[in-house]
Parts: structure tokens; C-alpha cells; sequence
């Protein structure tokens, strides 16, 4: 199946959209793996098994229909998820799309830019903290983002960010802390990170809007 049908017909679009979202100012996954190791305590555990469950069974039936690269998104704040696909690259950049043709834009896992979910992330200056958090390794540098915003103009973000190293990791992916702090803003992220230097699940803050997104890559 080619990724136009995956992402456009019924099997796999049935209820993939991120609800209410608009561009306005191993192959089977479960609900146990998706999101279990980045999302931390506080979140709405009460209310998320509903939308991690959906996630998980359309991951598999996106698992078994191609070929591409796949992976997940959940946005807690909003109780909501998707599917992605990665339906486009551009040297190291990588775009996962959903079903309603929402986007996520990616460098080695970590998130540059977003459309279609609010308060769109327009892009991101992120090779400092990239760089550290990639040769897992403590550090300060600064991120840069930029914003859309509700009159359609792009506002910038300018934040310092801590990285440090959440103990060795003799199996399995590394944890890997990333704390922010702007003049209007603070943030905290967290990436699993593997022997190669790659994230393979991850916490990222994308917007005051939507708060963090769970990404985690299936293939």
C-alpha cells in the first residue's frame, strides 16, 4: 500500500485525526509500550488508556500496511493521539504526517517544527542542544523557536537549556533531561536515547497551546 492510501483511506485514517486540532493562532504496539517510558507521573493517567489504546491498534494495522518508516504521537494536555508516517525527508530533516494531514518535523528524533496543530512550531534552531543530547552528554545551550501566532505572525523564543544525563544505561535506550528556561517561559524534556546517538522516544514541549507531544518511533 502506498503512503497516499495509508493515509488518506479507511483502515488506517478511521479515527487517526488529532481531534479538534486545526492549523489556527517488534511491529505491534501496545498500550503498555506506547508512551510508557517518557510519560511521567501527573499526567491524566485516569483519562489517557482511552486514546493510547486507539493509538496502539492503528499503529499495528499501519505497521502491517507499509513498509515506511512509523512511529506515535500522544498529546496529554489534550487527551488526544495519532499515527505518524514519515512521508517526506530533506537531509536530516524527516516529516511524520497523520490522517488529517497534521505534521511533525523531526531531526534525529528531536522535534523542529509542527503544522496543523495550533500555535504552529514554525522552526527551530537546534544544534547545540541536539549535539549534546545525541553524544549524551551534560551541557548548556541555547534553542531557539519560532511561533505562529494568532494574527499570523512569527514571534521567536529564545530559551537556555541544562542537559544531563539520567544515570548509564546498560540495556536499552539512555535518559536523557533537557530543562529550558527563557524570560517567559520554562520546559522540560526527556529523550531515550540509543547506542547510535538516536532518540528513539521522547517528551517535547511544542506550545503553551498543546504542551508536550509523547513521539515514539515504531519503525
Amino acid at each position: 500500500m502506498n503512503v497516499r492510501a495509508l493515509l488518506i483511506t479507511g483502515a488506517v485514517t478511521a479515527g487517526l485525526a488529532l481531534a479538534g486540532c486545526t492549523n489556527n493562532p517488534s511491529r505491534k504496539a501496545t498500550a503498555l509500550t506506547v508512551g510508557k517510558q517518557i510519560l511521567q507521573p501527573g499526567g491524566k493517567k485516569d483519562t489517557s488508556e482511552t486514546y493510547v489504546q486507539r493509538v496502539s491498534r492503528e499503529a499495528a494495522t499501519a505497521l502491517e500496511n507499509t513498509d515506511l518508516p512509523v512511529g506515535t504521537v500522544l498529546l496529554p494536555a489534550r487527551d488526544t493521539g495519532a499515527v505518524l508516517v514519515r512521508i517526506e525527508t530533506n537531509g536530516p530533516y524527516g516529516t511524520w504526517g497523520t490522517g488529517d494531514r497534521s505534521s511533525i518535523t523531526m531531526r534525529d528524533g528531536m522535534i523542529t517544527a509542527t503544522r496543523g496543530l495550533g500555535d504552529d512550531l514554525m522552526s527551530s534552531d537546534i544544534d547545540g542542544v541536539l549535539s549534546l543530547v545525541a553524544q549524551k552528554s551534560e551541557g548548556t545551550a541555547e534553542r531557539v523557536q519560532r511561533f505562529l501566532d494568532g494574527e499570523n505572525k512569527i514571534y521567536e523564543v529564545r530559551t537556555r537549556c541544562r542537559i544531563s544525563v539520567q544515570g548509564s544505561a546498560t540495556r536499552g535506550p539512555t535518559m536523557v533531561r533537557e530543562a529550558c528556561r527563557g524570560d517567559d517561559v520554562a520546559f522540560e524534556n526527556r529523550y531515550a536515547v540509543n547506542t547510535a546517538g538516536q532518540i528513539v522516544e521522547s517528551k517535547q514541549w511544542i506550545n503553551a497551546r498543546n504542551g508536550h507531544a509523547v513521539v515514539k518511533r515504531l519503525r
